[in-house]
């Protein structure tokens, strides 16, 4: 995976000098957010927390899920984070009654916890793709079909479509050119996209594409997010 790509499957910010002045802010605001909750509207720290660990999990899934920088879902996030970090540690240390001391001691241990279950290196999935080919046409508007290799050295993942400039309509079909919605890709393994299984349909071409030219085209994976290929014109069958 090339820089171009790595930079385009960023979903976090560049870390400089802004980025630690708008963190300041971020917290700030997200410790006066949940003071306020909890105690100015005496809602109390349980019912502060519940509120914003929903806040928190639905920012924590559109981030996840988002396949670029969005700034403002980014701090969203941020925010959230702080907010119910505020309201759980309150409601941990005055709430239970175990003080200081027991607050400390109770989040020590569950962020010891998270640690241990949860992933703590870099990402396993690495997807890569061969630059592949595709059908001339004769004519602008006439469909083609396109095929590649997709190689994977990491986790399971799952190519949920596919973009050609070139074409009004580019899909992922199986062997009768009927649509499929997505295609596993399995951990550790090559997958080809070839006439005879599953392939790109380019429908509505914009022009004809002549025998040689180069056709751009993007995958859209589920984990690895975009990833760019160059289909190299050929005769059909």
């Amino acid at each position: 995976m090339n820089d171009a790509v790595k930079q385009t499957l960023s979903k976090v910010p560049e870390v400089v000098l802004g980025f630690w002045i708008i963190k300041i802010l971020a917290t700030t605001l997200g410790e006066t957010g949940g003071d306020a909750v909890s105690m100015s509207m005496h809602l109390g720290y349980a019912v502060g927390s519940l509120i914003f660990l929903a806040v928190f999990i639905a920012a924590v899934i559109v981030q996840i899920r988002a396949t670029r920088f969005h700034p403002l879902l980014y701090w969203l996030t941020i925010i959230a984070t702080t907010t119910v970090g505020t309201t759980m540690a309150d409601f941990a240390d005055r709430s239970l009654g175990i003080g200081y001391a027991g607050g400390t001691t109770l989040l020590v241990l569950l962020l010891a916890a998270s640690l241990a279950i949860g992933p703590t290196g870099p990402s396993s999935i690495d997807i890569s793709a061969n630059h592949g080919t595709v059908y001339q046409t004769n004519k602008e508007g006439k469909p083609t079909q396109g095929f590649l290799q997709i190689h994977n050295t990491g986790a399971a993942d799952t190519l949920t479509g596919v973009n050609c400039p070139i074409a009004d309509t580019s899909s992922l079909v199986g062997p009768d050119n009927q649509p499929i919605a997505n295609l596993g890709i399995p951990a550790k393994q090559d997958v080809v996209l070839a006439p005879n299984g599953p392939h790109i349909l380019l429908q509505n071409t914009h022009f004809s594409v002549q025998f040689g030219s180069i056709v751009p085209c993007s995958l859209t994976f589920r984990g690895a997010g975009v990833v760019s290929v160059y289909l190299y014109a050929k005769p059909a069958p």
